[in-house]
């Protein structure tokens, strides 16, 4: 019981230093009963994803993780036209746009001439966007979602990239 104690009071305290040191870190509890600390929703196994929280106690959990950035440049592998090579994401793209973003254009050129599924949402027009956009924390456009990697700005080799995971 004592060691029960302990370590509920170190898990605690995690929580508590955890949200002073980094803004992104969630809690949940395995079928077993175990409370797990992870910085990145994809490292919490999908049946348990539901029961999620954010360590500072808040309910409010994106449901996408800020991205992971490249470890290195993209090779020229990498970099070929997506009919050239296999690509394993296969869900829809997110585009969050606005009408004058020559860059948010180029990203929605780039996705309708290579066949990349995608939903555009236009973050001046659609508020429910704009809130989207502000809960994945966007500050600039495009914000682009792939899966659970986000992107703000846009290149091809990025994209392909994230595609490509």
């Amino acid at each position: 019981m004592k060691r029960h104690l302990m370590v509920v009071a170190v898990a605690v305290t995690l929580c508590g230093m955890a949200t002073t040191v980094a803004a992104e870190i969630y809690c949940y509890t395995d079928g077993r009963g175990q409370l797990h600390f992870v910085d990145d929703i994809a490292k919490v196994p999908r049946k348990y994803r539901s029961q999620l929280r954010s360590a500072d106690g808040s309910d409010a959990v994106s449901t996408v993780p800020s991205p992971a950035t490249p470890a290195r440049r993209p090779t020229s592998s990498q970099s070929a036209s997506p009919k050239e090579r296999g690509r394993r994401f296969t869900g829809t793209v997110e585009l969050y746009a606005t009408d004058w973003c020559p860059h948010c254009r180029e990203a929605e050129t780039y996705l309708q001439a290579n066949g990349i599924p995608y939903a555009r949402h236009d973050i001046e027009k659609d508020p429910a966007a704009k809130r989207r956009f502000d809960e994945l924390g966007g500050n600039g456009v495009p914000l682009i979602v792939v899966g659970t990697h986000r992107m703000s700005g846009f290149s091809p080799e990025a994209l392909e990239y994230y595609l490509s995971r």
